[in-house]
């Protein structure tokens, strides 16, 4: 019998390379998941949550469960209840994807000439996204866009701040990469605010031309 340092490894293993083999041969039959509104599942249910899609829908109906369970409370106290998702990944063998998840619960993936998603505070930042990231964007040049980005929302909204998490994944990796945390102190973050202030008064004045009417 493995070790329990031995099994703990295999767990962690099997989660980052989404190993359903795994969990069906080591889960109990009368194995039980406990779900975020307090139901149960058993292993079979529990293994057929095997894709990003079935990701998608199990959040979506936990989306439209807290509607109908608390909508009617909140909306009585003035409180605007909403949600959104960007669930992200890659299944062992499958492809990398990305999917957004509206606050009604359905959900689209991202194809095409959609390349890219965002939630939250979105008309500040996204302008340079939609300007900058192409699919052949760099990694490097993709998070100093994001980055930028964020500068950009927390300039004219100041609901929005540090820390900013930071997770790269490489496709076909199946591990964790890159990843960092900045702090409002965090010398790169300040750079990027000095930079590209001066950058855009740089471009303002000497760039732009004016457009030369008698005002």
């Amino acid at each position: 019998m493995p070790s329990l340092e031995q099994q703990n490894a295999d767990y962690i293993r099997s989660v980052a390379e989404s190993d359903v083999d795994w969990f069906r041969a080591n889960l109990s039959d009368d194995f039980l998941c406990t779900l975020g509104d307090g139901g149960t599942i058993g292993k079979e249910a529990f293994l057929g949550l095997g894709t990003i899609v079935d990701g998608c829908e199990q959040i979506g109906t936990a989306i439209r469960e807290m509607h109908k369970i608390d909508g009617g409370y909140l909306q009585q106290h003035d409180v605007d209840f909403s949600a959104s998702f960007i669930l992200a990944g890659q299944l062992k063998t499958g492809q990398l994807r990305l999917f957004l998840i509206y606050d009604a619960g359905n959900f689209i993936e991202a194809m095409g000439d959609t390349i890219y998603f965002q939630i939250g505070e979105v008309k500040y930042g996204k302008p340079i996204l939609d300007r900058i990231i192409q699919p052949s964007t760099s990694l490097n040049d993709a998070v100093k866009c994001a980055l930028i980005s964020f500068d950009s929302t927390m300039r004219s909204n100041v609901s929005v701040g540090p820390p900013i998490d930071i997770f790269v994944y490489r496709r076909d990796s199946m591990a964790p990469g890159f990843t960092i945390r900045l702090e409002g102190s965090d010398p790169y973050l300040r750079s990027i605010r000095d930079a590209w202030g001066s950058a855009l008064h740089k471009a303002f004045q000497d760039t732009v031309p004016g457009p030369g009417w008698k005002i």
